[in-house]
């Protein structure tokens, strides 16, 4: 028996965890090891105990404030913004949805990074990104891509039943769910072109787009990449478990027990946010051990508060087919469609390895915002893509030290620590 599947039996007390550590020694060895490497991990690994967290908190009511129930019409509305609501239809049956906060000229579309959706953009009251746009008269659209709270919706498949349903990568987000959504807002708006603003995931999925379908590049005014990614070289806890966990064999374990997606059970939802909005303790285990490991740290930009409105609306569920995408893009070092095997590569793309995704036929206008402490898009990861495309018109490294990779969002600086560099662009390519 496997690794994974031993680990997840552990969940259904087949296996106790003890039992499957010793008898995997090699593997937790060489985990442990890269790890311990780094001082703060080995420090965080000694804080961590599930056993002790679960029993601890699962029990206890959650703090989550008004903001962190609001959904985003809610968010809009508490905020002096006028908000519609739509739902698109992919060319593959997906239907997604896509909230309107109506303005005059160019759309803007926003897209949200991994496990996030379409309110990551309206979480830091009239500081954020949504709402200020809104607030300068622009037209600003927000998307959300398949498989988020707001977009679980199929013409035939059901999310909550069919596994069929999360049988998709990033590919399936660039290829369908940008064009319709661009599609959709050029046709609302008798507008020629639209202005998009991406975060993480969602720089990718235009990439893709530029990429496999060059003729929305024509539609593109301007694409902001906020932390971006395509060759995606993470630093730190995150690179050291990709560099040691064998991907494609994790995703095919997770398959065959019919594990298709992360962060959908409520359950586990309810126990984020009773563990990072308690008064005590939160802080530390949620953001100081949890996740600046794997974004850079920050602590000035987040304050506890901040997690009673977040721990409501993140994470969002994420397919296990995207992840082992992302670790793919690591451990080829490939910016390429989705591997599954030398096998069944050659029956879908007639080769035994996947296509890369050809960032010469992005043509569309570029501009490139890093953060100097992005542990997930790192400035050497963008050096590449900036080699890459053939229209850059903006390369910006903030100049923040600390400036990570939650901050182009949900960092409380960004009026003084990135508006007035994104702004400037803006108004340059209107």
């Amino acid at each position: 028996m496997t690794l994974i599947k031993k680990l997840l039996l552990v969940t259904f007390g087949v296996y106790s965890l003890s039992d499957v550590v010793t008898s995997e020694t090699f593997i937790f060895d060489s985990l442990l090891g890269k790890l311990n490497d780094i001082p703060q991990y080995a420090a965080t690994l000694g804080k961590l105990n599930f056993t002790e967290l679960m029993e601890k908190y699962s029990l206890l009511p959650s703090n989550i404030s008004e903001d962190g129930k609001r959904n985003f019409t809610e968010l809009a509305n508490a905020y002096g913004h006028q908000c519609e609501e739509y739902n698109v239809t992919t060319e593959d049956g997906y239907v997604l949805n896509i909230f309107h906060i109506p303005g005059k000229g160019r759309p803007y579309l926003l897209n949200h990074g991994l496990v996030a959706s379409s309110d990551c953009f309206a979480l830091r009251k009239n500081n954020s990104l949504a709402f200020i746009l809104a607030a300068k008269g622009h037209d600003v659209w927000i998307g959300n891509t398949r498989g988020n709270d707001y977009s679980l919706s199929h013409i035939k498949l059901d999310a909550h039943k069919d596994t069929e349903y999360w049988n998709f990568s990033l590919h399936e987000n660039g290829y369908y769910d940008y064009p319709a959504f661009i599609d959709f807002i050029l046709k609302e708006t008798g507008q020629e072109k639209v202005t998009i603003i991406g975060h993480s995931q969602g720089t990718i999925n235009t990439f893709v787009l530029g990429s496999v379908r060059p003729e929305y590049n024509d539609k593109i005014n301007l694409f902001v990449a906020l932390a971006p990614v395509a060759y995606f070289k993470p630093k730190g806890i995150l690179r050291s478990i990709i560099d040691i966990v064998p991907a494609n064999m994790v995703y095919s374990e997770l398959k065959e027990l019919g594990i298709v997606q992360f962060y959908g059970d409520r359950v586990i939802r309810k126990f984020i946010q009773s563990l990072c909005t308690q008064k005590t303790g939160s802080y530390e285990i949620c953001w100081e051990t949890s996740i600046f490991p794997f974004i850079g740290n920050d602590a000035e930009s987040y304050e506890q508060e901040f997690s009673n409105v977040l721990a409501g609306h993140f994470p969002q569920t994420i397919p296990t087919k995207t992840v082992c995408h992302f670790a793919q893009f690591t451990k080829r070092n490939k910016f390429a469609q989705f591997d599954y095997g030398t096998a069944e590569n050659v029956i879908r793309y007639g080769a035994t390895t996947p296509p890369e995704y050809d960032l010469s036929n992005v043509t569309m206008k570029v501009a490139l915002f890093v953060g100097a402490n992005d542990y997930m898009a790192t400035i050497e990861g963008a050096d590449k893509i900036k080699a890459k495309l053939p229209n850059v018109v903006e390369y910006e490294i903030l100049p923040r030290k600390q400036f990570n990779h939650f901050d182009f969002i949900f960092g409380n600086r960004v009026q003084e620590n990135f508006y007035p560099y994104l702004f400037d662009v803006l108004d340059k390519y209107p």
